[in-house]
Order: structure tokens, then sequence, then C-alpha cells
């Protein structure tokens, strides 16, 4: 075995135990305990974080077990990292704790220079932009995401429509859209899957319970909703509510496209959704009408005359 696989091979070995030998080192890569100092040596200056422990029972012991070793990335590979990685810049809000320039800067610098010049040609030509709303700040969309990783019920304060209230839930995962989050959760409650805004959430508290036997998000969003509480959604479409729809992770679902280029959106809709539908529905405007259910189009209609009302001809009272 040549020293640089050696070298890759003994920073795994090390990186996944708590502490170590010389000797125990030696005898998983079969080689003399001076060669293995001499190799753990130059892990520490590669900034790997262990540290030597004196006397009859010493060793060595990992500092700092987030590190990740090393991992060999093809060029291709490497610059699409990176490119996925920039996209976070565009979000206000994490479900993790990171400094972005910092990790790219790491990742940039450990590049081979031909990787680099590649990049920095790159980097004037591509982005992956996703809009940002600098006033939707979500604080809690970290303790949102470890609720939902281990199932647990909270109690949040949220600010809906009707204002703020607090509510029993259980977040079964996140999603990000149009730079905003969006958190699926379980409410206790009224014992149904709801949709909400993370930046809307204002405070959580965790209740110290589980709740098992809930969907995975991405089981959520597969699911079908045939249940007796779902209503028919019909929706029929221009050529150009077609194009608009098919952008939309949303209205995409139950898609179905006719011969000259016109649709219709035909699924299942739990009632729950029929306000937050209708304000999807708006940004189509004429390229959509509503044909069931007949409540979704008494929503619309309530739109239309606002906004008649609002544009209506004459001075302002």
């Amino acid at each position: 075995m040549n020293r640089s696989k050696r070298l890759y091979d003994l920073l795994t070995y090390i990186n996944r135990r708590d502490s170590f030998t010389a000797r125990e080192c030696s005898e998983e890569f079969g080689v003399s305990i001076r060669t293995i100092q001499r190799d753990l040596e130059e892990l520490s200056t590669w900034g790997v974080p262990f540290y030597s422990e004196q006397g009859r029972h010493g060793g060595y012991r990992m500092l700092n077990k987030n590190l990740l070793p090393p991992i060999l990335f093809s060029a291709d590979e490497a610059v699409s990292i990176y490119f996925a990685y920039q996209s976070l810049f565009y979000f206000r809000s994490l479900p993790f704790q990171i400094d972005i320039e910092s990790a790219l800067q790491k990742f940039y610098s450990n590049l081979p220079q031909h990787s680099k010049e590649k990049l920095d040609r790159l980097k004037d030509t591509i982005t992956f932009w996703s809009p940002s709303s600098h006033l939707a700040e979500a604080p809690y969309l970290q303790e949102i995401a470890d609720a939902a990783i281990e199932k647990q019920i909270v109690e949040w304060l949220y600010d809906s429509k009707g204002g703020q209230n607090k509510r029993e839930v259980v977040p079964i995962g996140i999603y990000a859209h149009g730079g905003l989050w969006y958190v699926p959760a379980y409410l206790i409650e009224k014992e149904k899957i709801s949709l909400f805004r993370a930046d809307r959430v204002l405070g959580i508290t965790r209740k110290g319970k589980k709740m098992e036997g809930l969907p995975t998000l991405t089981e959520w969003f597969l699911q079908d909703e045939t249940t007796q509480s779902h209503s028919m959604l019909d929706i029929r479409l221009s050529r150009e509510g077609v194009r608009l729809c098919k952008s939309h992770p949303i209205l995409q679902t139950g898609l179905s496209e006719e011969k000259d280029g016109s649709g219709f959106i035909r699924r299942q809709m739990d009632p729950a959704e029929i306000s937050y539908t209708a304000t999807l529905l708006l940004s189509l405007g004429g390229n959509a009408e509503v044909l069931e259910p007949e409540a979704l189009r008494q929503e619309m209609k309530e739109h239309a005359r606002v906004l008649v009302d609002l544009y209506a001809d004459g001075e302002k009272q």
C-alpha cells in the first residue's frame, strides 16, 4: 500500500474512534509503530484534531468528531457540489447552523488549480437563483426540522389569517419553494395534516412526547388523498395557464394537457386548503377557471369583487 492511500485510510480509521494507540494502527495496517507515528505526524500537519495522552495506558484521542475525512471528487463532481452549495445563499434562514461563505472558501481552496480555473469561468456564466424574501425570516426553522426528525409534539405560536394562536402539532418535514420554507404538520386537535409557513411560527416549545405512524415528507408529497373529507378539484386552463402551472410545484399536481395546448387540473384537495389554493390561482388571472368545488369558485368570486371595488372608477373615499 502506498503512503498516500495509507494516510487516507488511517484518517478514516481514527475518525471512527474516540481513542486509539499507535500499536492498534500498526496492527491494522501491517506497518511498524514508527511508520504509524510518522503518518500521525503528517495527519497532524493537515489539521486533523487529535492529541496524545501520556502514561502507561496512553495513546491518542480525537478532539472533534464532527470533522469529515477527505473525500475524493472528480472535477465535475466538485464543481456541481460548489454550485449546489452556493444556491443556499439565497435563503435568509436555513435548518442548520452554517457559514456558507466560509464553507465554500474551504471547498474552493482545496480544489486543484485546473478545477479552480474551470469554476472561476463558470461562476460568471451559471447560477442557481432562487427568489429570497428578506422580510420572511424563519428563526425557528432548525427547531422545526429537529422536531420533524424526532417526531416530537411541539406547541407553537402561529401567525394565521385570523390572528396569533397556539397549536399543538407534529412537523413531518420542511421544504423550500419560492424563497420561503413550508411545514406540513399534523394538527393534534383536528387530527389532520395541514400546511404552514415556517416564517409565521413566532415561538416553539417541545412537549416531551413523540407521535409515531405519521407519513414522512416524501410520503406526504406522494400520498393518494382519496378520503371522504376531500373534494374534487377541477380547473380549466388556457394554453398560457398550462405553461405557468408546469413551473409551479403545487399547481402542476394533477395537470393534464390537451392537444391544443390547453388543459385541466384534476385531483383531490383538502377543503382546508381552499383559501390557499385561491391565492395561488390569482396569479394565473384569466388563464384559469375553477369548475369545482363550489366553495373555491365562491372564494375566487369574492377575490374578484374585492379587486373590482379596489379599482372601481371614481374618487377614493
